[in-house]
């Protein structure tokens, strides 16, 4: 990871996991939606690839329990004393 950051030539970057699903505006509509609100960075959950049972079943939860406790609104308030992001979708 450290090599394509040091090769980046733009103002953004953007991280994702190889196991989701992105729409083919998403990062399109993320960039503009950072633009337009004035936000240094943004989180979303695309849709997850699960394979089998298990990570069909826990997946979602996990996620779920991850959001409950790290708003992702919470990234960009100062005030926020508790704030996390998912490397699912990560653009800064």
């Amino acid at each position: 990871m450290s090599k394509g950051v040091r090769a980046s030539r733009g103002d953004w970057l953007a991280f994702t996991d190889a196991d989701t699903r992105h729409h083919p505006s998403h990062l399109r509509a993320a960039l503009a939606y950072c633009l337009e609100h004035d936000a240094s960075v943004l989180t979303v959950l695309p849709g997850q690839i699960c394979r089998g049972f298990w990570e069909n079943t826990f997946q979602p939860f996990i996620f779920w329990l991850f959001w409950d406790y790290f708003p992702p609104v919470s990234l960009n308030r100062p005030e926020s004393r508790r704030s996390g992001a998912s490397g699912t979708f990560f653009l800064v």
